[in-house]
């Protein structure tokens, strides 16, 4: 593995972060009966609803797990990812050296 793979291999654990966002954000919809619009080119406003709020990842997590009933509680999803998408979208990630892959990544 080189840089070029690591790399890649960032880009495509943060699309799965982004992918999940979205995901959670859509289920919260449906499941409080917000209607969610997709924004068009001039639109000014939306409505606010769980995709046009400013909720972090961390809040969107804590109100899908809520929302889950007991028999769906296998579905929840683990709370630290939220670290690490933290850890990615702030630049909290040091590594001792340059050789990939880097497996001694700390998360701080």
């Amino acid at each position: 593995m080189d840089a070029n793979d690591h790399l890649l291999g960032l880009g495509k654990i943060a699309s799965n972060l982004h992918g999940l966002e979205i995901l959670l954000r859509v289920f919260l919809c449906e499941a409080t009966n917000q209607k969610f619009i997709f924004p068009k080119a001039g639109d000014a406003a939306l409505p606010n609803s769980h995709l046009t709020n400013y909720d972090s990842l961390g809040d969107l997590v804590i109100d899908y797990n809520g929302a889950l009933s007991a028999s769906e509680k296998h579905l929840n999803v683990d709370p630290s990812v939220v670290d690490t998408r933290d850890a990615l979208a702030h630049g909290r990630l040091m590594s001792p050296g340059t050789l990939f892959p880097d497996t001694a990544l700390s998360i701080w």
